[in-house]
């Protein structure tokens, strides 16, 4: 699990845990005007270029689909000839830029099922798949753009998960097996059963990588119960042996995050389990006092995952981890409340604590937090006042602070 810092910039802060619907153009208000598609590129017509891809020299291929990439909206009339590149091109050049191309070029109504399944035949190893590591790499990574239409390419993802050719590979698999499976579950009231025990297959395998470990575990805990009560038996049983983990004195960073996670994955299955002491939250909750910045970091992620799911203990411990005399601690505290989506009196209260601190990075954190709450009581604009106006704030600061407000001061974005 890759943990991104809340430092982000005010341009991007509403992008928080739900995209939001782009507005509709308000009456004699002039519509933005869309980008101007080229008629040439490097002196042929899409036309043409669309041509070349039937060419003999895979050379001449591999550019005429850069070419393609250049022409805008108009080239998504040439997804089709992608997918026929990805399909049948005995050059891992072509195919590996047209899996790229994929990723950039639009691609609209019927296109989007059949570059799915596209994608789906190229991280498939064996006979009528995918020979090259690098194409299944870059298909994978391509195929992080149509998450929400993703549910076809499951059956390869799950097989991927064990991919011979790179780690990597593999967590790329991981990582998009659970996210769409995420979608999919959002419909239903639980986990997809054997999208579940690959997840646990993955982690109790000799030969996983702790990346690919990680990733694992995580998607479990996000994932929540599976449907089937025997593959919650058995993820409950796997769980509690990581939990287990290296008898004392024996741990590593490395040994107590994976056992950190496995608990962030128990508990969606139960309050108290036999054999172990305290509540899986509670437990999780400890790490975030580890001496290791690291696991500290990832506890917080950890808890930030379960989202609403999270206890008042797990919160309450994050709020306190606002504290931390580590600024990556505390902007990872601060990430995992917003990913909770917890605004209440004593989140805010050291929300604007952090802005008076004197730690440059501390308050940066506490207003990007501000702004993605879209917090803005009369409290916390009396501090960034106080502060922009004073003449001891580093210039720097009162400048990113300044941005805050007026970002507070737009209206809130309408919600879908």
């Amino acid at each position: 699990m890759r943990i991104v810092l809340i430092l982000v910039t005010l341009l991007g802060v509403h992008a928080t845990a739900q995209a939001q619907p782009a507005e509709k153009d308000s009456p004699g208000k002039t519509p933005p005007a869309k980008p101007i598609s080229p008629s040439e590129v490097n002196g042929k017509t899409l036309r043409e270029w669309r041509e070349v891809l039937k060419s003999n020299d895979a050379s001449r291929r591999s550019t005429a689909i850069l070419s393609i990439m250049q022409f805008g909206e108009a080239a998504s009339v040439a997804v089709p000839d992608l997918i026929q590149v990805l399909d049948k091109d005995p050059d891992v050049s072509p195919r590996t830029k047209a899996v790229t191309a994929l990723r950039v070029i639009d691609v609209e109504g019927a296109d989007v099922s059949r570059v799915v399944q596209a994608l789906a035949r190229r991280i498939r190893t064996g006979e009528g798949g995918e020979s090259q590591v690098v194409v299944r790499y870059e298909a994978l990574v391509t195929l992080r753009r149509f998450t929400a239409d993703g549910a076809p390419a499951i059956p390869n993802l799950m097989r991927a998960c064990t991919d011979p050719g790179s780690w990597e590979v593999q967590q790329l698999a991981v990582a998009n097996l659970w996210q769409i499976s995420a979608t999919q579950s959002a419909k239903s009231e639980a986990a997809d059963s054997k999208v579940v025990s690959t997840l646990m297959d993955v982690v109790m395998r000799r030969g996983s990588t702790y990346e690919v470990k990680i990733e694992a575990l995580n998607g479990l805990a996000y994932l929540g119960r599976p449907s089937d009560p025997a593959v919650q038996q058995r993820l409950i049983r796997d769980l509690l042996l990581l939990v287990g983990g290296p008898s004392i004195g024996r741990e590593t960073p490395l040994t107590k995050t994976q056992q950190l996670w496995a608990l962030a994955a128990l508990s969606n299955l139960g309050e108290s389990f036999p054999g172990m002491t305290g509540t899986p939250q509670g437990r999780l909750a400890g790490y975030l006092r580890s001496k290791e910045l690291d696991v500290r970091r990832q506890a917080a992620a950890a808890l930030g995952t379960l989202g609403k799911r999270v206890s008042k203990q797990g919160l309450e411990a994050l709020v306190k981890m606002l504290d931390d005399e580590e600024p990556l601690a505390v902007a990872s505290a601060c990430q995992a409340i917003l990913a909770i989506g917890e605004k209440n009196d004593a989140v805010i209260s050291k929300l604007v604590g952090l802005l008076e601190s004197k730690r440059k990075e501390n308050i940066i954190t506490a207003a990007n937090a501000i702004v993605a709450m879209r917090e803005k009581s009369k409290r916390v604009l009396d501090v960034m006042d106080k502060l922009i106006d004073s003449k001891e704030t580093d210039k720097a600061v009162s400048l990113y602070l300044s941005m805050a407000k007026k970002e507070l001061e737009k209206p809130d974005p309408k919600k879908p």
